[in-house]
C-alpha cells in the first residue's frame, strides 16, 4: 500500500502545479482574486461542514447502529472523521488517513479532545456537526472578505463545480448582490432595488431546491418551506487542465527585426492576443527569410534552466518542463539572399539572427500548440464558448447602484445564474456505462431560469446565453453583430483543432477507427487518446453552435461534419456482452473516411473535396438518418439530481481518506503506481 504521508506531498505539489498554470492561462480575469476566492470556497467545501456524516444523517437518526464499527481504534470511521474535522490542531495533514498516523505529535489538547470524541454517540455527533454547520454559514455572511463573495462567478465558469455545488455558491453571490443593492440604494432606484430583491429572494429558493432536488422545483417554490442551501462534499478537481501561457517573445528583438525591414512592428497588446497571432507573427518572420514550415529540417532541444528546488528535491514552481525546441532551417545563400530578401538580411550574420529568432518561435509553438488546443477544447467541448464571452464586466460592478439596476447595464443577475449553472450541469462527469450520454439538457433549474428569461428580453444578455446554448430560439434573440462575431470565433477555432485532430490521425487514430473506434492497448501508439476525445467533442459542439447561427442568420451553415471520439475497449466489450448493437455514427464515420477518404479536418483545411450529398449517401448506406450527420440542436430536458464524485467514470464515497487511497492505488486513470508495475 502507498505511503499516505508520501501521497499528501503529492497533493501540495498538485495544488501547485495547478496555481502554476492557471494564473498563466486567462490575462483578461484578475487571476489573484479569482484563486483566493476559489482557495476560500474549496477549503470550506472540504471542511467540517461538508463531511459524510452530514450527508448520511438522516439516515443514522433512523438506524443509529449501522453507524458503528471500529476504525482504527474509533467506535466508527464518523468518529475518526469527528475527530480530525474539528481538532484545533490538524497537524497540517490533508485528511483523516494522514491525521491519525501522527499520534507521536498529539499534544494534552488533541488527547484530552480525542476523548470527548470517542464517548460520544453517533446522534450527538450528527447534533455537533449540525451545529458548527450553522456556526459556518452565519459566518459567512458577516466578517468574511468582500473578495471571497465577488468572483463567485468567475470560478463557476471557469471551473467544474457539481451543479448543487455551483448552487449553494451562487446562492451566497445572490447574498452579497442583494447587500450591496441595500448599502447603495438611493430614494431616485429604491423602487428598481426593491423589485430586484425580490427577484433575489426568488431565486434564492430556487438555488436552495437545486441543492436538495428534493421534489419537483415549482411545489418547493409554491412551499412554506424554509431550508438553509446544503454544501455537499466534493474531492473532484474544481477546474479543467488550465490553460498553459503563450510563449515568451521578446518584443524589443522582433521590433528591431520588423523595422529594419521596414515593416510595421508590433504592440503586443494589441497584436499577440491569440494562437492565430503567434502565427502571423512566425509567418512575417519566415517571409522575412524567405523559409517556411517546408524549409525546417529538423528541431534542435535546449535545457531549460533548472529551478530551485526544496529539500525533498520537489520543485516549487510546478512540473518539471519540456526542453523547448528550436527549427533549424534549410536558409538561402547569399546570391538568393540578395536577390529575394529585404537588404537588412543580405549578410549572413544579421540573416542568421533572425532565422534564430523565428527558429525559437516556432519550435516554442510546436511544443505548445497540443497543450493549448486540449486545453481549449476540454472547455468548448462541455461549455462552448462563454469561458471566452464572459468577461468580469457582466458579474463586477463598482460601487454605484446604477450598474446593479440599470437595464443598459452589462450585470444581469439571470443571465449569471444561467451562465453558471449551465456550465456546471453541461460540465458534470459522465458515469462508466453503455448507456447514452447526451449532455446539453436544461434540468428543472436551467429551465425555470430559461423561462424567467425570455420574460425579460431586453434586460437578459443573450450573447452570453447563446454561447453556451446552442438552440434557435436563442440566437434568434441576438442581434447581427453578436451572431456574426460569435460565429466567427468558432469558425476561427475549428482550424487549430483541425490541425491536432489531422496529426492524431496520422498517429493512429486511423487504425482505431478500423477497430470501430476502439481506443489502442496502453504503451502501443503515440496517439492522445484523451486529447482527441477532447477535441472531438469540441469539433462536435462548435458544429452545433455553427449551425445554430447561420441558420438563424439565414444562411446556410458551412459543410462540417461531425468527428467521432474513441471508446475504451472494456466498455465495448462490454456492449458486445450485453447485445448492444454499436453507435449508428461509427459505420458512417468509417464509410467517409476510410472509404471515400472525406475527414473532418480535410474539409476544413480544404485538403479533400466533399459535399452535403457525400454525407447523406453514406448515411443512407449505412441505414442511418442524415439529420443525425446534418441537423440542429434541438432543446432538451435533463433530470435534476444530486451529481457523486466519480473515478474513472464509478460513484466513489465523497470521503477524502477513501478517494486518496482508490488513486494511489491507480483507479484514478488506471494508471499503476511504479510500485506496482515492479510487483506485477
Amino acid at each position: 500500500m502507498s505511503n499516505p504521508q508520501q501521497h499528501e506531498q503529492d497533493h501540495l505539489h498538485e495544488k501547485d502545479d495547478e496555481r502554476e498554470y492557471h494564473i498563466s492561462s486567462s490575462p483578461l480575469l484578475p487571476i489573484d482574486k479569482v484563486n483566493e476566492c476559489k482557495l476560500y470556497w474549496r477549503n470550506l467545501m472540504q471542511s467540517s461542514s461538508s463531511n459524510s456524516l452530514l450527508q448520511n444523517a438522516s439516515y443514522f437518526r433512523q438506524h443509529p447502529e449501522y453507524a458503528i464499527g471500529d476504525y482504527l481504534g474509533f467506535p466508527s470511521y464518523y468518529h475518526a472523521e469527528a475527530f480530525y474535522n474539528y481538532c484545533p490542531d490538524k497537524l497540517d495533514t490533508l485528511n483523516v488517513w494522514s491525521f491519525l498516523q501522527k499520534t507521536d505529535q498529539f499534544t494534552s489538547e488533541i488527547k484530552q479532545f480525542k476523548e470527548k470524541i470517542m464517548k460520544m454517540s453517533i446522534l450527538e455527533l450528527i447534533d455537533m456537526a449540525e451545529k458548527d454547520n450553522a456556526k459556518k454559514l452565519a459566518e459567512l455572511t458577516s466578517n468574511v472578505q468582500e473578495v471571497y463573495y465577488k468572483y463567485i462567478p468567475a470560478i463557476l465558469i471557469h471551473g467544474r463545480y457539481t451543479p448543487q455545488n455551483a448552487a449553494y455558491l451562487l446562492y451566497h453571490w445572490l447574498n452579497y448582490v442583494d447587500q450591496k443593492m441595500q448599502e447603495l440604494k438611493n430614494d431616485e432606484y429604491e423602487s428598481l432595488v426593491f423589485a430586484k430583491s425580490m427577484l433575489i429572494q426568488k431565486l434564492k429558493r430556487a438555488l436552495v431546491w437545486r441543492t436538495y432536488c428534493d421534489g419537483k422545483l415549482e411545489d418547493f417554490l409554491q412551499s412554506d418551506e424554509q431550508k438553509d442551501p446544503q454544501l455537499i462534499a466534493s474531492w473532484m478537481k474544481d477546474s479543467f487542465k488550465p490553460l498553459i501561457g503563450f510563449p515568451k517573445v521578446k518584443l524589443e528583438v522582433v521590433n528591431k527585426i520588423l523595422t529594419e525591414a521596414e515593416v510595421p512592428a508590433l504592440d503586443e497588446k494589441v497584436d499577440l492576443k491569440s494562437l492565430s497571432d503567434y502565427y502571423v507573427l512566425l509567418n512575417r518572420l519566415e517571409s522575412l527569410c524567405g523559409v517556411n514550415e517546408h524549409s525546417v529540417v529538423s528541431y534542435r532541444e535546449r535545457k531549460r534552466s533548472s529551478s530551485k528546488k526544496d529539500d525533498n528535491n520537489y520543485y516549487y514552481y510546478g512540473p518539471k518542463k519540456h526542453n523547448t525546441l528550436t527549427a533549424v532551417y534549410k536558409g538561402l545563400n547569399h546570391k538568393e539572399r540578395k536577390e529575394k530578401l529585404h537588404k537588412s538580411l543580405h549578410h549572413f550574420r544579421k540573416y542568421n539572427r533572425v532565422l534564430l529568432v523565428a527558429g525559437k518561435l516556432r519550435g516554442r509553438l510546436s511544443r505548445f500548440f497540443d497543450a493549448y488546443v486540449t486545453g481549449l477544447c476540454a472547455r468548448i467541448d462541455k461549455s462552448g464558448m462563454i469561458t471566452q464571452t464572459f468577461s468580469p464586466e457582466y458579474y463586477l460592478f463598482e460601487n454605484d447602484i446604477k450598474t446593479l439596476v440599470s437595464e443598459d447595464s452589462k450585470f444581469d443577475i439571470l443571465t449569471v445564474l444561467f451562465g453558471c449553472m449551465a456550465v456546471s450541469e453541461f460540465s458534470v462527469r459522465k458515469a462508466f456505462t453503455i448507456e447514452s450520454q447526451m449532455q446539453g439538457g436544461l434540468d428543472e433549474l436551467l429551465s425555470y431560469l430559461l423561462t424567467l428569461m425570455r420574460g425579460r428580453e431586453e434586460q437578459t444578455k443573450w450573447e452570453i446565453v447563446g454561447s453556451v446554448f446552442p438552440v434557435e430560439d436563442i440566437m434568434n434573440r441576438m442581434n447581427e453583430e453578436t451572431k456574426s462575431c460569435l460565429l466567427a470565433q468558432f469558425l476561427s477555432i475549428q482550424i487549430p483543432i483541425a490541425k491536432f485532430l489531422e496529426s492524431q490521425w496520422l498517429k493512429g487514430v486511423d487504425k482505431c477507427t478500423q477497430k470501430d473506434m476502439m481506443v489502442p492497448r496502453r504503451g502501443t501508439t503515440e496517439i492522445n487518446t484523451s486529447g482527441w476525445n477532447a477535441a472531438s467533442g469540441a469539433w462536435n459542439n462548435a458544429i452545433r453552435f455553427i449551425r445554430a447561427i447561420s441558420k438563424s442568420m439565414g444562411q446556410e451553415a458551412p459543410l462540417i461534419m461531425k468527428c467521432m471520439k474513441l471508446t475504451a475497449a472494456d466498455q465495448m466489450r462490454w456492449a458486445q456482452m450485453a447485445g448492444k448493437e454499436e453507435p449508428d455514427d461509427v459505420p458512417v464515420f468509417k464509410k467517409l473516411t476510410l472509404e471515400k477518404h472525406i475527414t473532418p479536418w480535410g474539409i476544413v483545411l480544404e485538403t479533400v473535396k466533399a459535399t452535403k450529398e457525400d454525407i447523406i449517401s453514406a448515411c443512407k448506406e449505412c441505414n442511418v438518418d442524415p439529420k443525425k450527420w446534418l441537423g440542429y440542436a434541438q432543446e432538451r430536458s435533463t433530470e435534476s439530481k444530486i451529481h457523486q464524485d466519480m473515478i474513472c467514470g464509478c460513484v466513489v464515497p465523497n470521503v477524502a481518506s477513501v478517494q486518496m487511497l482508490l488513486k494511489s492505488l491507480g483507479a484514478f486513470g488506471y494508471k499503476p503506481q511504479p510500485h506496482e508495475q515492479q510487483q506485477q
